[in-house]
């Protein structure tokens, strides 16, 4: 039910704009504020949780294996987490398909070594409300949002990398 409800937002969303907003929450996380809960297991059977994070800097990736610009924003960020190893730097990929096979699949078929969250139930979508799919939440060291960034289309990596760098070079709390 949640995909149909992407999807269909999403198709609104090209339609309309990419500001036509995800109808999934009413009061969705903004820039500056302490970014909502994180948790679960990883598709390689880890467990995640976005509040040990603190300290580091963290983007974290709502996507769907039947969106096109995720599949073009899913190589790239594997390639800015591996540029940026070391420093400090996760990567969180949440996805919001339905079917946990499809996205396995899909995960082997495109290689991907990102840290893959599957939100079966839909809870970690609803806290943030992405307004586009994908939607990437930057959130500094100090566990506030501190970038938003909707969609995702050729050349966006290096907005995204530049983002990451200037919440880099903060101090941690």
């Amino acid at each position: 039910m949640l995909e149909t409800l992407v999807r269909t937002t999403t198709l609104a969303a090209t339609l309309l704009g990419p500001e036509a907003p995800l109808p999934l929450a009413s009061n969705p996380p903004a820039t500056g504020q302490v970014a909502p809960p994180v948790a679960g297991t990883l598709l390689d059977g880890t467990a995640f949780d976005l509040a040990s994070m603190r300290g580091q800097v963290v983007l974290v990736d709502f996507w769907a294996t039947w969106c096109e610009p995720c599949k073009l924003s899913m190589p790239r960020y594997v390639a800015l987490e591996k540029k940026l190893a070391g420093k400090g730097f996760r990567m969180l990929a949440v996805s919001v398909d339905e079917d946990a096979e499809v996205l396995k699949r899909f995960v082997a078929a495109m290689k991907l070594t990102l840290s893959i969250l599957h939100d079966a139930g839909a809870k970690i979508v609803e806290r943030y409300a992405p307004p586009a799919m994908p939607t990437a939440y930057l959130i500094g060291r100090d566990g506030k949002i501190a970038w938003i960034h909707k969609s995702f289309a050729v050349g966006d990596e290096a907005k995204v990398e530049a983002a990451v760098l200037e919440a880099l070079a903060r101090p941690a709390p």
